[in-house]
């Protein structure tokens, strides 16, 4: 199913919903007078985060930004890899504050919800002005099924805690990783020797960076094995 799915005529404001022409505020960076002042959003979009019985009994809405997608889509891929990038997108993996949307009707370009950028915006208090405001500023709404994973991707946004690379890997398996990345820079040295006898075009410099990064980070690796077997009080 598509994440955006047409409006239903008359249906009431609900979470989920994609609002236009609504200006946002945060608090301004920087220092002396103008720090904490109002700082207007780029964008005038935002989804409503409120759940539904505080949509219907109160007079403020819980916002979330909606702003272009910035990454652009690698064109070199696969028909399975440009699948994959997709899926990964849709998914949040490595951006879990950001909540794909894809296209929006009438808009140009990629959108998601900046779940990072949340804030407050007042409704009117009668439910006759309230439908008019509804109607004018409404212009699309999630898929049921993305809803409830709009739940799941705020509560990681917020509770997800994640994890150093490598400090969270026991001993052994970490000597494995170290081992792995011996065993790369091996092919590479052995490579790069082999393009100085045969001329070939494997050896190439590239080659050379990647073994003096991939060494910077085994000996880091091997380093955080030695202390974990030293007494706390010589770290």
């Amino acid at each position: 199913m598509a994440i955006i799915e047409p409006l239903k005529p008359g249906s009431s404001l609900s979470q989920g919903d994609i609002l236009k022409g609504i200006k946002l505020f945060s608090s301004r960076k920087g220092a002396g007078a103008a720090a904490h002042t109002p700082s207007e959003a780029k964008h005038e979009m935002c989804m409503v985060l409120s759940r539904q019985c505080a949509i219907g009994h109160k007079n403020t809405l819980v916002v979330a930004e909606v702003a272009k997608y910035a990454e652009d889509i690698p064109v070199e891929l696969s028909f399975d890899e440009i699948v994959d990038f997709f899926k990964t997108v849709r998914d949040g993996v490595g951006a879990p504050d950001l909540f794909y949307l894809g296209n929006l009707p009438n808009e140009v370009g990629r959108f998601c919800v900046k779940l990072d950028s949340v804030h407050t915006v007042d409704l009117p208090p009668k439910p006759d002005d309230r439908t008019v405001y509804v109607e004018a500023h409404r212009v699309s709404h999630l898929n049921p099924d993305y809803v409830r994973d709009l739940h799941m991707r705020i509560l990681g946004a917020f509770a997800n805690m994640g994890f150093e690379d490598y400090e969270w890997v026991s001993d052994a398996d970490l000597q494995i990783v170290v081992e792995k990345g011996n065993a790369e820079i091996r092919k590479i040295q052995d490579d790069h020797r082999m393009a100085g006898m045969t001329r070939s075009t494997v050896g190439r410099p590239q080659d050379l960076k990647q073994i003096a990064q991939e060494q910077k980070t085994i000996d880091g690796l091997k380093k955080k094995i030695g202390n974990r077997s030293r007494p706390q009080w010589q770290y």
